[in-house]
């Protein structure tokens, strides 16, 4: 394919995206959000966090993380490390509509300019978020990525745990989950959890698998 019809179909893919983000962002509207927050957030709203949400539920946490900064009354900016691949593009699309800004690149593609933004963004204390079962899977499967960031970063993790009480399940990698317009969506902002710069990476997987769900 030429750099010209390459560059036409991300545009497109980029568009479905956003179409894609309309769409969800108007079924959200049908959903019967619960919020349920840690103290913490309440007493120290503008710390900077590195949030951790399964892959399958990213866009409906999106959607509650605009509600839960109006919440804890705070005004941050979120970005989502989101795939180089034809996906991601789906997902930067979906996200720029619900106002979320993304990072290109992950483990498989653009790998180091993904983690020298991602350093780079942190240190301007942006908040960012990172799917530590993506962007291919195994589902539920915690790669070493993001407990290696917050470790390094000394950004600490603030894990999501998103609850549908009815939902459709896409025949994905990662049985994309969409839960059904009137359902009830329950979003748990539990405690930040402090990586050490030197961590035994069982004991903070295992917290950090807790948080998620």
């Amino acid at each position: 394919m030429s750099l010209n019809k390459k560059k036409i179909a991300s545009q497109l893919r980029y568009l479905i995206g956003s179409s894609m983000g309309l769409l969800a962002k108007l079924m959200c509207k049908t959903l019967d959000f619960e919020l349920v927050v840690a103290q913490e957030h309440y007493t120290n709203s503008q710390q900077q966090v590195i949030y951790g949400i399964w892959h399958n539920r990213i866009v409906v946490s999106a959607v509650s993380y605009i509600k839960f900064m109006k919440n804890i009354e705070a005004n941050k900016d979120l970005y989502v490390l989101t795939s180089a691949s034809k996906d991601g593009e789906l997902i930067a699309g979906m996200m720029s509509v619900i106002g979320v800004k993304t990072i290109r690149g992950s483990s498989h593609r653009n790998a180091k300019s993904a983690g020298l933004e991602i350093y780079k963004t942190l240190k301007t204390g942006k908040d960012i978020c990172i799917t530590p079962d993506g962007p291919k899977g195994p589902l539920y499967e915690l790669k070493p990525g993001l407990i290696q960031i917050a470790a390094k970063s000394q950004v600490p993790i603030l894990p999501i745990k998103v609850e549908y009480s009815d939902y459709w399940e896409l025949a994905t990698w990662d049985k994309f989950r969409i839960p059904k317009p009137f359902s009830k969506v329950k979003v748990t902002y539990g405690s930040i959890q402090r990586v050490p710069q030197e961590y035994d990476a069982a004991i903070e997987a295992k917290k950090l698998i807790k948080g998620l769900g």
